[in-house]
């Protein structure tokens, strides 16, 4: 809160809730949201996986139709806690990317 603000404070919180993802979906538009991949570590101590947990399920009920998920069970805050799982996950990435920008942003039914 020292850094970005205190969301308990009207202030403050109008001033982040513009830059909030979550806050910021819209229920009339999220049927042509892009494809997204969103990834998290059960064990990140920065960020709660609650925060992606959350902001995917809100999509998933607004209706956006290519919603992924995955959940790292180990790893921390950068989401992989040895190379085995840095090269999974850059693996994950690429083939997402490949799925979707390289295929005209449609993920393979």
């Amino acid at each position: 809160m020292v850094r970005y603000g205190d969301p308990d404070k009207a202030e403050e919180w109008a001033f982040l809730k513009k830059y909030s993802a979550y806050h910021n979906l819209d229920p009339a538009k999220a049927k042509d949201y892009p494809p997204l991949l969103m990834t998290t570590s059960t064990r990140d101590d920065r960020v709660h996986p609650y925060h992606a947990r959350g902001f995917v399920k809100r999509l998933q009920d607004l209706g956006a139709p290519q919603v992924l998920y995955y959940e790292n069970v180990e790893g921390g805050h950068g989401g992989a806690a040895d190379a085995k799982q840095q090269a999974f996950m850059a693996t994950l990435f690429l083939d997402f990317l490949d799925q979707t920008v390289a295929k005209g942003g449609q993920l393979k039914k």
